[in-house]
């Protein structure tokens, strides 16, 4: 069809004008297209998943946890260090982590505090630190006067089902002490363990976003 000619022209500039790889992203449920791509020759490099529960879930005890470690904005460098190792060389391969996304600005930590002292927005931080490296952590960005609570979770592969799970009912529990606000959180697509773990507390997939190449050039 129209679609597949206009695709197959896209790749054959490209590949005259020398490229080696051609990229795109696709919604999960845009299944027309995703069987486009494949048949194209295009292979998944990986996605990420929305959930969302309108409204904060309540949860009765949290249960026994890990020993959690508070950390600060400036305490940037294993938080970088945990999310490289989690999305590792594939899921990086089209977008690498930048540093200036985890290191905050002088300007950043004092919006953060002073958003804190008004009481308008509390960031929580918590981690699992076995050794000087972080297992897992999560970010818990809390609104008290208006709009939508965000969690942010990270785990090294080795420890799904296991210490994400456990910073997950942390941050569910964290959140009961704020106003029950929709809260928003996005998480790699073979994360599995979590995605089904916040699907029992009442979360639904709003999409699942995926990067998928293809190779056009030489080796």
């Amino acid at each position: 069809g129209i679609s597949r000619r206009l695709m197959q022209a896209a790749l054959d500039h490209a590949a005259e004008c020398n490229g080696q790889w051609a990229v795109l992203q696709v919604y999960a449920r845009n299944e027309v297209a995703r069987r486009l791509y494949d048949s194209l020759g295009f292979e998944l490099v990986g996605g990420m998943t929305d959930l969302r529960a309108a409204r904060t879930p309540r949860i009765g005890q949290v249960g026994s946890l890990p020993p959690l470690v508070k950390f600060s904005a400036g305490n940037w460098q294993p938080l970088y260090e945990l999310v490289n190792h989690q999305l590792g060389g594939q899921m990086q391969w089209w977008r690498a982590l930048r540093r200036e996304e985890f290191q905050p600005s002088l300007d950043q930590q004092a919006t953060e505090w002073f958003h804190r002292v008004l009481g308008q927005e509390q960031i929580l931080r918590r981690a699992v630190q076995v050794s000087p490296r972080f297992e897992a952590a999560v970010v818990v960005n809390a609104r008290r006067w208006v709009g939508e609570h965000t969690v942010q979770l990270w785990a090294r592969p080795e420890h799904y089902g296991n210490y994400d799970l456990a910073l997950i009912r942390w941050a569910l529990g964290a959140l009961q002490d704020f106003p029950a606000w929709p809260v928003n959180i996005s998480l790699s697509t073979d994360h599995s363990s979590a995605q089904e773990l916040l699907q029992s507390y009442g979360f639904r997939t709003q999409r699942t976003l995926l990067t998928m190449r293809k190779r056009i050039g030489g080796e």
